[in-house]
């Protein structure tokens, strides 16, 4: 198993599943194109290694009956059963074993490598923003609706925050009322995780992110709570326990 992580900005984020010498090689040629890469042959840890990746392409170097095995583990495997899969052929003897594979292309050489995956990469984010596009117009509606109805408002929020959370594909979703600009307290009016959950009162100090919110009147984003340094404070209770 092996992970490059770089700081720089990335082409993309590439997972690739070949056994340990082809998949060094092809993550350290990716790794100097400017991709982010992890390698693995094995089941065993994938769904950990695809959480810290969050990969946007599959790439199988391995042999046609190997492929098919791992190929099935992706499609059974949630957050990769969309992506784009790429069979390297450049190490096989014949191609013609692969032709059976239900995948999105081939990499016939090592000059097709690069151009293939950022081919594969454009219209997996195409056809993602689109998806995306579609879904935040369906929630905008339904929130519309909900709010124009005769609904309560509690009910009106509840809807809110489950189609925002659906969208957003986030576990969490809350709306939190603050009642002036020094509050020292909030109240939790919504949330996705408990939707009976309400009127709960909580400390402003404990949620910089919250607090970041307040003083800038901005919005805050935070891809990685974990890496994060606004998060530094609350890290540890973050951490699965």
């Amino acid at each position: 198993m092996r992970i490059e992580m770089l700081s720089s900005e990335q082409r993309g984020r590439v997972l690739v599943l070949a056994a340990k010498a082809a998949g060094d090689a092809l993550v350290e040629r990716l790794t100097a194109s400017g991709y982010q890469c992890a390698s693995t042959e094995r089941e065993t840890g994938l769904a950990e290694m695809v959480d810290q990746l969050q990969p946007e392409v599959v790439l199988l170097a391995v042999t046609a009956k190997r492929a098919a095995e791992l190929l099935e583990t992706v499609r059974k495997t949630d957050k990769l059963q969309r992506l784009p899969v790429l069979v390297d052929q450049g190490r096989a003897r014949s191609a013609e074993a692969f032709k059976r594979l239900a995948v999105d292309d081939f990499v016939r050489g090592a000059d097709e490598l690069v151009p293939r995956l950022e081919s594969a990469l454009r219209a997996w984010r195409l056809k993602e923003r689109e998806e995306r596009i579609r879904m935040r117009m369906g929630m905008l509606l339904e929130i519309t609706q909900a709010a124009t109805s005769s609904l309560e408002l509690e009910e009106i929020l509840r809807i809110a925050v489950e189609k925002v959370g659906q969208v957003t594909g986030t576990d969490r979703c809350s709306v939190v009322l603050v009642e002036g600009s020094h509050a020292r307290t909030a109240t939790v009016v919504a949330t996705q995780e408990d939707p009976s959950l309400v009127q709960l009162d909580i400390e402003v100090a404990r949620y910089p992110e919250l607090r970041r919110a307040l003083e800038t009147r901005q919005p805050v984003l935070i891809e990685e709570a974990q890496r994060d340094p606004l998060m530094a404070e609350v890290r540890t209770s973050l951490l699965p326990q």
